[in-house]
């Protein structure tokens, strides 16, 4: 009906005035997409921004709701562009904590794969950091990082080499083992 838009603009109000930032976001987005004519789209893409970066939970969790945060981002300045002028200074801070989310994203799975000595996967990730967010204080302890992890090999050691050597597939030793095994009396049927 007429009053659709309003209906689930009220619900998704609601749902944010409660702290359910998961359900907010998911009735700002239906809002956004069902209804593009509606005159809460500009208020749909500013609190539905918010919901993103609220459902957030850190760096340890999954960073798609910050990828849809950083398009929704740019969907405000470009389809709004007079509303947002009195939000450009938010927005603005938004844009900076967007940033520096991803930056940490990228630092952390760094350090967990220095940690474990996979030097080529924390590698990537501190390049990654150096090359999408330059000016971050992340950034600098990046370059710093891939200095001191530069003559590191890419993958750790493999433990017990000798015993992975013996079962390998493709070892000779692990398959003299299987062809000389005592037949007849120990095989089922």
């Amino acid at each position: 009906g007429p009053f659709s838009d309003d209906a689930l603009m009220s619900a998704a109000n609601a749902h944010f005035k409660q702290g359910n930032y998961e359900q907010a976001d998911y009735h700002y987005g239906l809002l956004r997409r069902e209804y593009p004519k509606s005159e809460h789209q500009f208020e749909a893409h500013l609190l539905g921004l918010q919901a993103k970066l609220r459902r957030y939970q850190g760096p340890d969790y999954s960073g798609s709701g910050l990828e849809e945060a950083e398009k929704l981002v740019k969907q405000l300045l470009t389809q709004f562009p007079t509303e947002v002028q009195a939000e450009r200074e938010r927005i603005g801070r938004i844009r900076s904590e967007l940033v520096a989310h991803q930056a940490l994203r990228d630092w952390t799975m760094a350090e967990y794969y220095a940690k474990g000595k996979h030097y080529g996967s924390a590698r990537y990730y501190y390049e990654q950091l150096v090359s999408k967010y330059p000016d971050t204080q992340l950034a600098r302890q990046s370059r710093d990082r891939l200095a001191e992890y530069q003559n590191e090999p890419a993958t750790p050691p493999v433990k017990m080499a000798w015993l992975v050597d013996a079962y390998s597939s493709d070892s000779s030793a692990g398959k003299t083992a299987v062809a000389t095994a005592p037949q007849g009396s120990g095989t089922r049927r």
